[in-house]
This record gives C-alpha cells, structure tokens and sequence, in this order.
C-alpha cells in the first residue's frame, strides 16, 4: 500500500519541513495518518538517506501504532536490504545498528 496524502494545514508549506518538523509533526498525528507521514518523509530526497532511515527506526522500536510499525519496517527493511518481515522488530532493529554507520 502507498499513495498516501498528508492533509497539511493551508499554512503549511511541507516541502520546508525538516526532519525535526516531520517527527515533531509524527508525534501529533492521529494513528490513521502515521502512514502517510511516514510515507511523505522516506520520500523527501532532500534529507539524507540515513537520517530518513533512522526516523523509520525510531517508528519502529517506539510507536505504539503497529500500523506505523508495520510501514515503516517495510520501508527499513527494503532499505537494509534485510528480507525480514516489517514486524520482525528485534531483528530489523539489529540490522540497522550493524549498518547505520555506514550509511550517509
């Protein structure tokens, strides 16, 4: 599943966000839209790849959504190239301290 929206405020410009916003903004958000912030933020290509990666880490091992669990595993996953399942948690989590220092 993707093609999520985030539904921004009007005075929301989302493309200026930081990754500080979009946790900030993450933290805030009812449970049915974390997919889509989710989603929004491994997109931005303006954000290094490993910041990115650590945000999905962060879902991971500390959102009480298992939505949010879900999806963002899926996208560590891929992006560690680990071929574990997204709610493998322990395990995905293992993977990316093995490999977060070396990825920019």
């Amino acid at each position: 599943m993707s093609g999520f929206t985030v539904p921004w405020n009007q005075d929301v410009d989302p493309a200026k966000l930081t990754l500080l916003d979009l946790r900030s903004q993450f933290s805030g958000v009812p449970t049915h839209l974390k997919p889509a912030l989710i989603e929004y933020a491994w997109k931005r290509e303006d954000i290094s790849k490993g910041q990115r990666m650590a945000f999905l880490a962060d879902v991971v091992a500390k959102d009480g959504s298992l939505n949010a669990v879900e999806y963002a595993g899926r996208f560590l996953s891929g992006a560690l190239d680990a071929k574990l399942k997204p709610l493998a948690v322990r395990a995905l989590l293992q993977v990316w301290d093995q490999k977060k220092s070396s990825i920019k």
